[in-house]
């Protein structure tokens, strides 16, 4: 028998076992907490730890925020008042403006005007939360930057054909000069612009070319086309020739693709290639330019319009000169500019090459070809000459080109070599409009209207607001050298493109107030209440003891409460904001506060039923300790008896 009490020794740890489990939860029901040192739950207590910082952060930052809606309350509270006097001082200055008041009257009406204006200044410099004055502009932020649009100024442009700008007709003939023996000239005169409805008794229709008068007479009551007079006349002259210029020409009718009727005149050589003359183009062109056409009376002394069956439309008849021969010679293609000046932005485009009208300096090559310096004051002679020392580079190789007055002509060098595909599209005009609203500018803010025109001349023009001014000030200073006209709050700029640069005035910046409205690092919330004094609010040098000074405070006071009323718009907003954000701290709070209890609060059922049964092992492990203290010892010592 070896004398050793393991029974005791394990008694005995098993004692210490219950007993620690039994204090610890003892300490658990006394603290309610779960975690009361780092031993019960290492990360559990870190977690914890974490939690409870940000759920008093929180719980400052909810104070924090109604704190904030308390200053925001006083700032409006204030401001109403400012708003109040405003309205009033409107009203004083819409009856100074009455022409019935006399100088006396507005005097006393200017006492009461500066008397109020004295007071948004007290307010402003004796508003304060928590000894801090609240607006004078120490806490002016400004939000967001103030625009040209913002405050109200806007620039629009529209696009049209540019005035007294020249219109280019085309005319292809055939180089008469180089007719041969066995070539037969013939032209053609269009009359698709002329019908006659209803003629009356004894009516002519009437022709004149080149010096010659054809007639048609008319059967009363009957309608002709344009194909009907055509064939009319041919069948009046069978047989017969018209003697223009000396030459001899048949007549015959026929119809254009359109189905028009066209007068034929034909050079007539009797039938004998050997009498064929050369008719030069010039002699052609002027058979154009005196052709005309009448509807006469009875009696054929004068032009009947509008009565007795209907007028002949008044348009000039055109004369075709699309020379055909029997065997062409070179092509003739001349281009005339007309009605109106070629100017800077005109286009004048052949066979995808462009030449556009620009100022010396500023050459613009377009799809290949140089732009053809003009100088703004150069005629459309001198225009034409520059384009065609320009078109000489791009198609010398394959025509003749010459100008002569307003025409430019393109002949072959080479009979059927080369051809003309020729287009015209007049400069664009811009016209720019620029609208200011004079109710959104504060005194010190600048604009500047930048203008552009066609020619490249630039002119700008700088406006500074000053308290009291409307759009008459604006705009006479804005417009200085232009042509502008002025409709309500727009100026309009013909001809000209507009831009606007706007600087507002550097009002007075103060610190900005931020509040801490959340539980970490730059959850802020910035509150910017600007100065509300007479200067910032535009009402300085202000005086309504004249009729002229007190229209201008019309606009200036109603300019102020317009500031006034968006800043107490921007405050009521900000007071809304933090209402909500204090809504939500307080609902993050209480849902923080929820999960920490979850981490570090004890489980009071499940603890007292611990410490029951540790309290119960704790007395069984006790007597068992007992127990075993004297069970061995007495068995050894009863062996040595």
């Amino acid at each position: 028998m070896r004398i050793n009490n393991s029974t005791q020794t394990n008694v005995y740890n098993n004692y210490t076992k219950v007993n620690s489990m039994l204090s610890s939860t003892a300490q658990k029901l006394a603290s309610a907490k779960r975690i009361n040192s780092a031993a019960d739950d290492a990360a559990g207590l870190a977690i914890s730890a974490k939690m409870s910082s940000q759920l008093r952060g929180l719980n400052m930052s909810a104070r924090n925020t109604e704190d904030a809606v308390s200053l925001v309350r006083t700032a409006e509270g204030a401001m109403q008042e400012t708003d109040s006097i405003l309205q009033r001082m409107n009203e004083l200055a819409v009856q100074s403006s009455n022409g019935i008041l006399s100088a006396s009257d507005r005097s006393k009406l200017s006492d009461e005007f500066n008397q109020l204006r004295q007071e948004i200044n007290d307010i402003s410099s004796r508003t304060n939360f928590n000894n801090m004055n609240i607006l004078d502009g120490s806490f002016s932020v400004q939000g967001t930057p103030r625009t040209a649009e913002t405050e109200g100024i806007f620039v629009n442009s529209s696009m049209q054909p540019a005035a007294n700008t020249a219109a280019m007709t085309q005319q292809t003939s055939f180089d008469t000069s180089q007719i041969t023996n066995g070539q037969q000239a013939q032209f053609s005169m269009d009359l698709s612009n002329f019908s006659i409805s209803g003629a009356g008794a004894g009516e002519q229709f009437q022709l004149s070319i080149g010096g010659e008068t054809l007639a048609l007479n008319l059967d009363a009551g009957q309608s002709y086309s344009s194909a009907d007079l055509a064939q009319g006349i041919a069948d009046s002259y069978q047989g017969q020739s018209v003697t223009l210029g000396g030459n001899s020409y048949s007549i015959s009718a026929g119809t254009s693709g359109s189905g028009s009727g066209v007068l034929e005149f034909t050079l007539d050589n009797g039938g004998d290639a050997a009498n064929n003359v050369a008719v030069s183009q010039q002699e052609i062109e002027s058979y154009a330019a005196s052709a005309s056409a009448s509807y006469v009376a009875a009696d054929a002394s004068s032009p009947v319009s509008g009565t007795a069956g209907g007028a002949i439309s008044t348009m000039p008849v055109m004369v075709s000169e699309g020379v055909a021969y029997d065997s062409t010679g070179p092509q003739m293609t001349t281009y005339s500019f007309g009605g109106g000046s070629l100017g800077v932005g005109d286009v004048f485009r052949m066979n995808g090459r462009s030449f556009e009208l620009v100022l010396p300096g500023g050459m613009v090559k377009t799809q290949g070809a140089a732009g053809i310096g003009v100088f703004e004051a150069s005629s459309n002679e001198q225009i034409l000459q520059a384009m065609r020392d320009a078109a000489v580079g791009e198609f010398g190789n394959t025509f003749n080109i010459s100008t002569q007055g307003s025409e430019i002509k393109f002949v072959q060098k080479q009979s059927g070599v080369g051809e003309t595909n020729a287009s015209f599209r007049p400069a664009q005009q811009v016209n720019s409009s620029v609208q200011v609203d004079p109710g959104r500018l504060r005194a010190g803010d600048t604009i500047t209207v930048n203008l552009t025109n066609r020619q490249g001349r630039q002119v700008s023009n700088t406006y500074t607001h000053a308290a009291g001014n409307g759009m008459r000030e604006i705009s006479a200073a804005l417009t200085q050298g232009t042509s502008a006209k002025v409709s309500g709050n727009t100026m309009l700029f013909d001809d000209a493109s507009a831009s606007v640069d706007f600087t507002p005035t550097a009002a007075q910046q103060g610190s900005d107030m931020r509040i801490q409205s959340g539980a970490t690092e730059g959850e802020q919330t910035a509150i910017g209440i600007r100065a509300m004094n007479s200067a910032s609010l535009g009402l300085d040098n202000l005086d309504i003891s004249t009729q002229d000074g007190a229209s201008r405070a019309i606009t200036a006071t109603r300019s102020a409460l317009e500031m006034v009323s968006d800043q107490r718009s921007t405050l009521g907003a900000t007071q809304n904001r933090l209402e909500s954000k204090i809504s939500n701290i307080r609902q993050s709070a209480e849902n923080l506060t929820a999960a920490e209890s979850r981490i570090s609060d004890a489980d009071m059922a499940e603890q007292i039923l611990n410490f029951t049964r540790y309290n119960i092992q704790n007395k069984v492990s006790t007597a068992m300790q007992a127990q075993a203290n004297s069970m061995m010892p007495q068995n050894v010592l009863a062996l040595l008896r």
